[in-house]
């Protein structure tokens, strides 16, 4: 015993010492992909200072995004390792990295500008005459060149020195220079020279035309004195800015006009000399250490490895005894963490039964209402006009924009329902509406939490003239299956023929105000989408004749275009809420979150758009929320709403707060969002009660476990791959399959990615038949495509439940046919015929030739490619001992009343050609006395098994199982 205690505590040195050394490698490992990161993105500075040619292919933007999350997780790294000296000189690094970068789109910036100016002054030179294209320049070379030649004429005909010189003969075509004849001004050739240096031989013939006009023009030419540049089109639009301007100008010397923008000086952004240096020995020292930390970790492995032998070869008892005491220990652990996660629930258990007791109808929350329905009835269109009150003008009390929602405060709701909220005596009470913006059953299906819906009230849309669609079943189905009280607004009144438009007046209004014709036929298609509703097991009715608000839904003619039955519409929403909602919508301190999306948003990074439903989020909370790789545990950094609609053009588009009440819609910025799921739940652990953090992190996690779980357990792992957008689309498309009797393998939440073929390829191994990817509302990328080509993997995708299942039917359907041809000799329909009489032999076979024979049919089914025996009389089969047969051939056509056939039933005569084997006569081995016998196998069983047990009845399936046991099949 004085033995064992210095023994354990020997061993406890040497786990924390191993603890210690796994810190160290797992620091040396981050710190060694932090710099190999810097590295990449050191390089890219270098590529990006280039210039141009360099940003066409890098994207600044991107980059700057890279180094952001770089400096992201050297923040994270430090944390996690404060002690580690190399990772705080990383974070050193990455952070000279982020200034430079800063300092280089400011650099880009000042480029663009410049480029900007440059490209203006050219174009006012341009304008000006002074910067010519190559077509003008030759142009302006051949009236010099003319204007020459005159100029010599006019010298010989005063008896110049000039006219004395022998006359050349002119050569057109020829590119020499000419000599600079000596006339009596001579700064006039002076000017005229550089532009006959490029000019040869003689004008053209157009030029000797216009020979008048020209000499007219000839003195105010020859003064002209600017210099000017020429440049091709392509240089100025394609290459202007690789080339040297201010060079180009100053040997053209073309001085700056007036407006010409100042240049101002370019910034270089320049890291410290010696920071390349730095990063390279930073990255050598970080692999070194990486490899020694392994080093180290094996070593004190080795001795822990030692000194476990060395306790195994104690006494018997005493190595009992430890392990008794080790066991103790870490039994001791789970029961102190499992207690504590059961006190955690009951905690928190108690907390929200306080919180829901203390809840007063005096304090209500906002009503949370979705809007759904099918394609092109009018959602975006009715939303756009119940959101248009106060939006241009922007004044105070009107609709606040939110994240994802729009909300309507109580001023604004009496506002808009103006008449009918007097003659009908409401009071709103609710604080207001908030209506999600994106319409349609995702927004529904993403406002989740722990299965029921957050969505308070729903619209549903339908079209007057076209009544319930697909996607309208589909969404009378998820409300129904949420308990979500909901309204129909029957839209497009407006397209009954003859409708007069009554601007925004409430519905019951505009209909007096139609002639007969037009209630006629409203009432027509009301009563025909009413009937539709109850087919689908559903009492509606028109709301102004409703008398009972629990029992019947209500229907609201509107007009998203002209705004008739709008007012209706909110006067309702306020109504249910009221009414049927308050036990709902009375507001309580608990964190009741959904997340609806999650994007990057440039400057801020990724964020997570949330509608909180209740209670109060605050900037540095703790949130947990379910993500693709696990449980994701961050802090608020900011909670984030959009500015007033008047101030919507100023930059920073975003207002800042320190807490925010349900119900909001808010943009969250926090680290580690990327992998979060929509639709998932997002809480807030407890400070105060220990272990409620790991209670959270199971709770998240519970649903896409659970349907993960559910979807490869109960088809032992064969099955499609499902995928959707969120975790609520996700269960509805489960739900859907397992009612289609669809199997599935495995399950995924997001777009289809390359991993996600891979996975659905493994099922070639099993049945590859459903090496398919079933993809509801969510896109695949162009990866995944190529995958999914080179794999054989079939991707379905939809953004209507039932179209994925007809899609899925079909092929199915067709894959069913391939299996079929392919199997179609394999396969052996069971049957029984005779020789209907010895008149119907036409061929008796026999040396290659056909069988052509009659035959009835007598039991079973007899097909195209059916092979034929007969019985070989007293004599029995060796291996079995059973009635031995002879093969007579195979079936291989069919004629019944002179027409092709593939099969004949019982009862059915057919005349049959048998492709019979080389041996076999009619009349030798068999006659008409001999019944014919399919000869069944156990591989032929299999495949009528496999792909045609649909096609047999119940006498086919009894005479099959006869015959196997005629041929002694096992």
């Amino acid at each position: 015993e004085d033995k064992a205690k210095p023994m354990s505590a020997v061993k406890r040195r040497i786990l924390e010492e191993q603890q210690r050394r796994a810190v160290e490698e797992r620091a040396a490992g981050t710190a060694a992909e932090l710099l190999e990161e810097a590295q990449r993105l050191h390089k890219a500075l270098d590529v990006l200072k280039l210039g141009d040619k360099a940003l066409r292919r890098l994207d600044s933007a991107e980059v700057m995004a890279e180094v952001e999350q770089l400096q992201e997780r050297s923040a994270a790294a430090l944390e996690e390792f404060p002690e580690h000296a190399k990772i705080g000189a990383v974070d050193n690094v990455v952070s000279e990295l982020r200034v430079a970068f800063v300092e280089f789109i400011k650099l880009e910036e000042q480029r663009k500008r410049k480029r900007e100016a440059e490209k203006e002054r050219r174009e006012r030179l341009r304008l000006d005459g002074k910067l010519l294209s190559k077509s003008e320049k030759a142009r302006l070379a051949k009236q010099q060149a003319f204007l020459e030649t005159i100029g010599k004429g006019e010298g010989a005909a005063d008896g110049d020195e000039t006219s004395e010189a022998p006359k050349k003969k002119v050569v057109y075509g020829k590119r020499e220079r000419k000599k600079v004849p000596q006339a009596a001004d001579p700064e006039q050739y002076a000017a005229t020279a550089p532009a006959e240096a490029e000019v040869g031989g003689a004008p053209s013939p157009c030029a000797e035309a216009n020979e008048q006009d020209v000499a007219a023009s000839e003195p105010a030419n020859s003064k002209a004195a600017p210099a000017i540049e020429t440049a091709t089109d392509e240089e100025l639009d394609d290459e202007w800015d690789e080339i040297d301007i201010d060079r180009r100008l100053e040997k053209a010397k073309l001085g700056a006009v007036d407006g010409d923008v100042s240049e101002e000086e370019e910034f270089v952004p320049k890291l410290a000399s010696d920071f390349s240096s730095r990063l390279d020995a930073l990255t050598a020292s970080s692999k070194e250490e990486t490899a020694a930390a392994k080093r180290s970790k094996e070593a004190v492995l080795e001795k822990l490895y030692n000194f476990k032998k060395e306790e195994e070869g104690e006494e018997a008892d005493e190595g009992d005894e430890e392990e008794d005491d080790d066991d103790d220990e870490d039994d001791s652990d789970e029961d102190e963490v499992a207690a504590g996660k059961a006190n955690a629930r009951v905690v928190r258990e108690e907390r929200t039964k306080a919180a829901m007791a203390a809840r007063t109808p005096e304090r209500l929350r906002s009503t949370i209402c979705c809007i759904m329905g099918h394609v092109d009835t009018g959602k975006t269109k009715l939303l756009d006009n119940i959101r248009r009150t106060n939006v241009q003008d922007g004044e105070a009390g009107g609709i606040t924009q939110q994240i994802g929602a729009s909300f309507f405060p109580a001023e604004t709701l009496r506002e808009r329902m103006g008449s009918l909220a007097e003659t009908r005596k409401i009071t709103v009470k609710v604080p207001g509406v908030m209506i999600i913006d994106t319409p349609g059953h995702e927004s529904f299906s993403n406002l989740r939490s722990r299965g029921s819906s957050l969505c308070d009230v729903a619209i549903l849309v339908i079209d007057i003239m076209h009544g319930l669609e697909p996607q309208t079943i589909e969404s009378l189905h998820m409300l129904r299956s949420k308990k979500t009280p909901f309204v129909v607004a029957l839209n497009k009144v407006d397209r009954l023929y003859g409708w007069q438009a009554v601007k925004d007046r409430p519905v019951v209004e505009a209909l007096e105000e139609q002639p007969e014709s037009v209630r006629r036929e409203f009432e027509d298609r009301a009563k025909a989408v009413l009937l539709s509703l109850a087919e689908q097991g559903l009492n509606a009715e028109l709301y102004f004749r409703n008398k009972d608000f629990r029992e019947y839904v209500s229907l609201v003619p509107t007009s998203a275009h002209t705004g008739e039955g709008v007012p209706d519409i909110l006067m309702l929403l306020v109504q249910l809420s009221q009414k049927m909602m308050v036990d709902r919508i009375m507001w309580t301190p608990q964190v009741q979150c959904t997340v609806l999306e999650v994007k990057v948003v440039e400057g801020l990074g990724a964020t997570a758009d949330v509608i909180l439903a209740n209670g109060t989020l605050r900037r540095g909370d703790r949130l947990v929320m379910c993500g693709f790789g696990g449980p994701v545990v961050t802090r608020v950094r900011e909670l984030l709403t959009p500015k007033p609609l008047r101030e919507i053009r100023i930059k920073t588009d975003y207002l800042h707060h320190q807490e925010i009440d349900g119900a909001a819609g808010i943009k969250i910025c926090a680290n580690h969002l990327e992998g979060v799921v929509a639709g998932s739940a997002c809480m807030v652990p407890y400070t105060d009660v220990p272990y409620d953090l790991e209670v959270l992190k199971e709770d998240v996690m519970s649903d896409l476990s659970k349907l993960a779980k559910a979807a490869s357990e109960v088809n032992g792992g064969i099955g499609v791959y499902a995928m959707a957008s969120t975790l609520g689309s996700l269960e509805a498309l489960l739900e859907f399959l397992k009612t289609s009797k669809i199997p599935v393998s495995a399950v995924n939440i997001g777009p289809i990615h390359k991993k996600d073929v891979i996975k659905a390829s493994i099922m070639h191994e099993h049945k590859p038949e459903f090496a398919t990817i079933l993809a509801f509302d969510v896109p695949a990328t162009k990866e995944a495509t190529d995958q999914a080509k080179e794999t054989g993997v079939k991707i379905f995708t939809a953004e209507i439940i039932y179209h994925l299942f007809d899609k899925f039917t079909a092929y199915m359907a067709e894959v069913k046919k391939q299996q079929q041809e392919a199997a179609a000799l394999t396969a052996v329909f069971p049957v029984i015929c005779e020789v209907s009489s010895p008149e119907h032999v036409w061929c008796r076979g026999g040396g290659g030739d056909p069988i052509l024979v009659g035959l009835n049919v007598r039991e079973g089914m007899l097909k195209r490619g059916t092979p034929l025996c007969v019985e070989r009389r007293g004599m029995k089969d060796p291996d079995t001992g059973l009635q031995a047969y002879l093969d007579i051939g195979r079936v291989v056509s069919m004629e019944k009343d002179r027409k092709p056939t593939d099969q004949a039933k019982a009862g059915v005569a057919v005349s049959c050609k048998i492709d019979a084997v080389t041996s076999i006569l009619y009349g030798r081995q068999f006659d008409h006395t001999y019944p014919l016998y399919a000869r069944v196998t156990r591989k032929s069983i299999d495949a009528i098994k496999e792909f045609f047990k649909e096609d047999l009845s119940k006498e086919d399936w009894a005479l099959l199982l006869k015959l196997k046991k005629q041929f002694g099949v096992i």
